[in-house]
């Protein structure tokens, strides 16, 4: 990472960025370990100034997180575990909104339909929050199972809560001007929905079975405070 982001301009962070080639060989994901949950897709055509431009970006938005988890204990005293919001839409979305530089931008009603096991139903949730952003989420398969098996065992030990979510910051390079856009969907679905993703484990289950999940997709743009 030190090729495309200016380390030395920013505070140090506690994140592990990786690097994972895209399977359509035009770019490489560039994503945070863990249960944050942050990418952008650094395309192979981009130019040292445009890979400045989104390396810093990107470093500047490790804060996102952080910032989104500080809201929603101070709008309602709940501690985030693991990325998983369990709030409902209408509290989360007061959250949300409480940042300053965010604003929602649309809620779409989406499902997750499939027979297959619990990794590819990752892929196939990631796939759709992720498009637009960069090619098939396949070859982070291993990571985002790594990091959806701690969500979902945060998920598994809470059984009092009736809404599972967590939130991915997301970030482009506007086509043209080199202007660098940060983006946060909070993705949620009711506990009894998604009980059946939550009974196979992420990490060791190769199961086969039928899902048929809804859940909601809030967006938001974030631009970062002067």
């Amino acid at each position: 990472m030190s090729t495309i982001i200016d380390n030395n301009q920013f505070e140090q962070h506690d994140y592990v960025i990786r690097e994972t080639r895209g399977v359509t060989n035009d770019g490489t994901w560039i994503h945070t370990e863990g249960t944050d949950y942050i990418f952008y897709y650094k395309l192979d055509i981009w130019t040292d100034e445009q890979n400045r431009i989104m390396g810093n970006a990107f470093l500047r938005a490790l804060q996102v997180p952080n910032k989104i988890k500080d809201a929603v204990k101070a709008t309602s005293g709940q501690t985030v575990v693991d990325g998983l919001y369990t709030l409902n839409q209408d509290a989360m979305v007061k959250a949300l909104n409480s940042i300053r530089g965010m604003s929602q931008t649309n809620v779409v009603q989406r499902a997750l339909i499939g027979n297959g096991t619990i990794q590819q139903a990752n892929e196939q949730l990631f796939n759709d929050i992720l498009s637009g952003v960069g090619g098939s989420v396949n070859p982070m398969r291993d990571y985002l199972n790594r990091a959806m098996a701690a969500t979902q065992a945060a998920a598994a030990g809470n059984t009092t809560a009736e809404n599972f979510g967590t939130t991915i910051t997301l970030l482009s390079l506007v086509p043209g001007l080199n202007i660098p856009t940060t983006s946060v969907v909070y993705a949620v679905s009711k506990a009894s929905s998604a009980a059946v993703l939550i009974k196979h484990k992420c990490s060791s289950d190769s199961t086969k079975f039928s899902y048929n999940v809804d859940y909601t997709k809030v967006g938001y743009s974030y631009v970062e405070p002067l």
